[in-house]
């Protein structure tokens, strides 16, 4: 039960780091999978623990993280007191929420507690070593996002190898240079301001990011399709079968796309962009004007699993698909013009 709790907690924190202005109990409940009486529970306990706040705008209550909260929070692991605190020090006045842990198993109920934005990890520490630590960060869907920096005495070539290997994210070395760590905090947290450009359910780039990579596309002067697919029908289908449903078929949908990228042989497989840009709307940009047909196929044959065996005709869904070629792309002074628009299926 706590574990569930905990995940709950984690999904509100990382879907309000999204957002500028806040959301209704509503919208969250919509994005993170759950009922909005749970998440309005969850809300009211978090804003107790000053993790969250709200306004009440008319009739609506608009919540938002507390400011604490939205600093970056970084966890130093060191069974060594001293070593835990010179790293405080060199990063006192960062607006940075800094806690610690002295062991690996203190380590893991910190992160499931204070879901942690960087991990400042030793490696030599009683009953569970850092690569252990490391190792079930990494594996846990949950907690997998979190980036680890090895913090260690252990400077053998091996060592460094093997905490990559485990998905350390960066890997230093006893005694340390303080302004070095703080370098290279500073570059994991940009790339963490990058991908907040995900979307918070299939972690696909938005639309941003698609503005960007077509961009990109125009200035090489390439040639390319862009494929809108939307799930038509979807509303319906999260009033039948509830926010979660619809979540596992957005994440469906995204692997469906992701595989047809992987297969795609006519280029790269860097070079396709596969992006989540709208509720029930992803968007493909590939070389491979054919691309449409085998994902076409591939959800047909998840289809099946998507209902109950006594689902009604208007909650079922299908999956319609617009093209756009590269010519029909407009620049205007050296700016793309929003797409989106243009992809959107025909009345």
């Amino acid at each position: 039960m706590e574990e569930l709790q905990n995940d709950i907690t984690t999904k509100i924190k990382k879907y309000l780091l999204t957002t500028k202005h806040g959301a209704s109990s509503t919208i969250i409940a919509k994005n993170v999978g759950n009922n909005r009486v749970t998440i309005a529970k969850y809300l009211e306990i978090m804003k107790a623990q000053d993790i969250v706040s709200c306004e009440e705008i008319g009739n609506a209550k608009i919540w938002n993280l507390t400011e604490k909260m939205s600093h970056p929070t970084i966890l130093i692991v060191d069974d060594e007191l001293n070593v835990i605190n010179l790293i405080k020090l060199s990063l006192q006045g960062n607006n940075y929420n800094l806690i610690d842990a002295t062991s690996g198993k203190i380590a893991l109920e910190k992160v499931k507690e204070y879901s942690p934005d960087i991990i400042i990890l030793d490696l030599m520490m009683p009953e569970m070593n850092g690569f252990e630590v490391c190792k079930k960060i990494k594996e846990n869907p949950l907690t997998q996002h979190i980036h680890v920096i090895i913090l260690s005495a252990k400077g053998q070539l091996e060592d460094k190898m093997k905490g990559l290997t485990f998905g350390a994210d960066d890997y230093m070395t006893k005694p340390f240079e303080p302004k070095e760590l703080e370098s290279r905090i500073s570059l994991l947290l940009r790339y963490e301001e990058n991908e907040q450009l995900l979307h918070p359910i299939t972690k696909l780039p938005t639309k941003a990011r698609l503005t960007q990579h077509i961009k990109k596309r125009v200035d090489n002067n390439e040639q390319f399709t862009i494929f809108n697919f939307s799930i038509e029908n979807f509303d319906k289908y999260i009033d039948t079968f509830g926010c979660k449903k619809a979540n596992e078929l957005l994440v469906l949908m995204a692997r469906v796309l992701l595989n047809a990228k992987n297969i795609n042989l006519q280029e790269n497989i860097t070079e396709t962009f596969v992006g989540h840009t709208l509720e029930n709307s992803f968007v493909v940009v590939s070389k491979d004007k054919t691309l449409d047909e085998s994902i076409l196929q591939s959800f047909q044959k998840i289809q099946p699993f998507l209902y109950t065996d006594n689902a009604i005709e208007e909650s079922k869904i299908q999956l319609n698909v617009v093209k756009l070629s590269h010519n029909q792309i407009d620049i205007e002074n050296n700016k793309l013009i929003d797409i989106l628009p243009l992809i959107k299926v025909e009345e």
